[in-house]
């Protein structure tokens, strides 16, 4: 997809005027509203534009297209999620995770995305920055937590609830709405072990059901947009080429 055109120049003067008031704005004030009145103005193509902005939003414009439009790598079929498991449920899991070990230094043994927050598939051939921006459009960071091996049952059995999320480094089948046969790696799950799990900050505090996060042992919040790990993920690897694995299996399957 191109990011050109009217309308795309309409709504980054939208973006720029809500952010340049937002910047301009100092936290040390306490404004206090005395009064106030309203005058309705109908806004539609009669009115015509002034040609200042439109000069001053083109040079912004031209830029940001210009990096929406940027290629980082390609697909040769379009990427894409689904229940009980998606490759794009698969890619957004694997790029968590990696961002994690990446940042820390050290095993991450899980990662855990969400369906909701996928909201755009990835074409099949040229991806760009642009179609990140569509996937991932929120300004979420990563954070990590310490479950322990029943915690991860539990949260397994929340995921199962919910007939499948993005997951990476466990795999499980789905029964009677219950998770079993968890694994994480290759081994199967124990219960008296610590695990290192990476999601978002989202989901980190309990979004999308997943309440067991709540009660980590231990956090840590990393400074990194996962919009911004997923960009550096893909670029990196140039051709992407996910499959679904089995992951999360239902029973019939």
């Amino acid at each position: 997809m191109k990011f050109t055109g009217p309308s795309w120049t309409r709504n980054l003067l939208v973006l720029l005027l809500v952010t340049g008031s937002l910047a301009c704005t100092s936290p040390s004030y306490v404004l206090e509203l005395e009064s106030s009145s309203d005058t309705f103005y109908q806004l539609d193509d009669q009115i015509p534009e002034d040609s200042a902005m439109v000069a001053l939003v083109a040079v912004y414009a031209a830029d940001l297209q210009s990096r929406m439009n940027t290629v980082i790598a390609r697909s040769e079929t379009p990427i894409t999620r689904g229940r009980p498991e998606g490759t794009l449920n698969n890619l957004s899991a694997d790029i968590l995770r990696s961002a994690a070990v990446r940042e820390l230094g050290q095993p991450v043994h899980i990662g855990i995305a969400n369906f909701g927050g996928l909201r755009a598939p990835l074409p099949g051939g040229e991806i760009t920055i642009g179609n990140i921006y569509e996937l991932m459009p929120f300004e979420n960071t990563i954070s990590v937590l310490l479950l322990s091996g029943e915690q991860v049952r539990m949260l397994a059995d929340q995921i199962a609830a919910r007939r499948g999320e993005p997951v990476s480094g466990i795999r499980f089948r789905i029964e009677d709405g219950r998770a079993v046969d968890i694994l994480v790696g290759a081994e199967p799950l124990r219960r008296n072990q610590e695990y290192w799990v990476a999601t978002n900050s989202y989901v980190a505090d309990g979004g999308d059901g997943m309440d067991v996060f709540m009660q980590a042992r231990e956090r840590i919040d990393l400074p990194v947009l996962i919009r911004d790990a997923m960009i550096e993920y893909i670029r990196h690897r140039r051709v992407l080429d996910y499959q679904l694995e089995g992951r999360i299996r239902l029973t019939d399957e």
